[in-house]
């Protein structure tokens, strides 16, 4: 027999085995490496996986979105001009060159084009007529590249004496110009005019003031206002008088806010600014998550406990529960939560009611299976 055969392990003679340690202690050696805990082990793996490095810098922005757009926006949420209601989005350091300047491009009839161009500042540049074949007839049109917030041009201000004499003395100490003469309807005879607003008003076709004889333009009317031109005329109302004044609202928004209007992503259609809002609604969504996030594990525990606890009878009865509710869709309970809960106890309330409601089955169920 072969005993060098390494195969032979039955017939190994008792000469080739030998202590390895006689007389020596033989101890655990001492772990070289420094020992990995919990969160630093979870760090590890977090930062290997590069989704969610991703969604956690998104979640850091929404967060410092959230926190300081309410701190240094110049409009609160519940801030609305109706007059600036789509407003193109706008920032003034990127505006200087060129981009985020609130400004588009339009194609705009001839109407229009005349419109706009009695509006200080409305065009911004003249890219030339442009002809359309409309109703097989060939009309005119001009590309423009048209402010969205200069053109809103002039509107009527109902004053009283002293806010028309407060803006007034605004004007003389900035030198700059608020009012323009308000129309006198009795000079109106023609009445295609009414086609065209500007028409209503004494200007030129540039938008100018329109002067007398002497170069000078009334600041009020008298009595009569189809006697004098003037920047406004009063007339008596129930709660005393009011001044009818024209102003050029660019001008008019800068002397009531202390700084013309800039929208960072725009206005929306009811004129309120869509930065502010988008911030408002971002700190709901996170404060919302958090209280959710720490609602349903607590309600989970404890019935996901009681069920694997007890068992029997309540744990039967309670699964059958977390089947039905699983099987509901969630988008139609909210909907008549908030149909029905919100006109009581708000819409927030109902929402947060209705995320609780749902969002403790599956940490029931595997508390329930640890049990």
């Amino acid at each position: 027999m072969n005993y060098n055969d390494d195969n032979n392990f039955e017939n190994i003679p008792t000469e080739k085995f030998k202590f390895v340690q006689k007389e020596e202690m033989i101890h655990d050696k001492k772990l070289q490496t420094k020992p990995i805990g919990y969160v630093k082990d979870a760090l590890m793996r977090f930062s290997r996986n590069k989704g969610s490095l991703v969604c956690f810098v998104i979640i850091i922005l929404l967060v410092l979105y959230a926190i300081f757009v309410p701190i240094f926006t110049q409009y609160g949420v519940e801030y609305k001009d109706s007059y600036y209601s789509y407003a193109i989005p706008r920032v003034g350091f990127l505006s200087k060159l060129g981009i985020w300047d609130g400004t588009q491009a339009r194609e705009v009839n001839e109407q229009t084009y005349d419109y706009y161009l009695r509006i200080p500042g409305a065009i911004v540049k003249d890219y030339g007529e442009v002809e359309h074949n409309i109703a097989v007839r060939t009309q005119i049109w001009h590309k423009i590249k048209l402010d969205s917030y200069n053109k809103v041009g002039y509107v009527k201000k109902l004053l009283t004496e002293e806010e028309y004499q407060e803006a007034l003395a605004y004007e003389k100490e900035s030198g700059i110009q608020i009012f323009y003469p308000v129309i006198n309807e009795k000079l109106i005879k023609n009445k295609s005019y009414k086609s065209d607003q500007n028409a209503w008003f004494l200007t030129d076709a540039k938008g100018h003031v329109v002067l007398d004889a002497e170069g000078n333009v009334q600041n009020i009317y008298k009595t009569d206002p189809s006697t004098e031109d003037g920047f406004a005329y009063y007339s008596s109302k129930m709660d005393g008088t009011q001044y009818e004044t024209r102003v050029l609202y660019k001008e008019w928004y800068n002397y009531q806010n202390g700084h013309y209007a800039s929208y960072i992503f725009g206005a929306d259609p009811n004129g309120y600014d869509i930065c502010s809002r988008l911030a408002s609604g971002a700190s709901l969504s996170l404060v919302l998550s958090l209280v959710v996030a720490a609602i349903n594990p607590f309600i989970g525990i404890i019935i996901g406990a009681l069920e694997g606890y007890y068992g029997g009878t309540f744990d039967l009865l309670m699964e059958r529960f977390k089947e039905i509710l699983y099987e509901v869709p969630f988008v139609v309970c909210m909907s008549l939560f908030q149909l029905y809960f919100a006109t009581k106890a708000g819409p927030v309330i109902t929402m947060l009611f209705a995320f609780c409601f749902f969002g403790w089955i599956a940490t029931s169920s595997t508390v329930r299976a640890q049990f």
